[in-house]
């Protein structure tokens, strides 16, 4: 779609983004204690970035910090993209499966 079919920004509300938040950390720290990488190989972030690039649900910052969001979930894609744990709510991108470092 392009831009002029947008999603009006209407992000979930806080506290759904927080309990998000929070299931996302304690994802990761049960990964790093099992010895996966929490980060995804940069080709992945990439392809990632640009589905959601061209998704109906991206907010794009006005501003050059580049803090683009997902208007489904509230997530920075920055961040959310490059986070092997992580997937698309709209299922448009699954979570990356790591094997354990030896």
């Amino acid at each position: 779609m392009n831009s002029g079919e947008r999603q009006p920004m209407n992000f979930p509300p806080r506290i759904e983004q927080a309990k998000q938040l929070a299931n996302r950390v304690a994802a990761l720290i049960q990964m790093g204690m099992k010895g996966e990488d929490v980060i995804v190989p940069k080709e992945i972030k990439e392809e990632r970035m640009d589905i959601c690039k061209k998704c109906e649900y991206l907010y794009e910052s006005k501003s050059s910090d580049n803090f683009d969001r997902c208007i489904a979930c509230g997530c920075l894609l920055k961040v959310k993209t490059q986070i092997s744990v992580e997937k698309c709510p709209k299922d448009k991108w699954g979570q990356y499966k790591t094997l354990p470092k030896k």
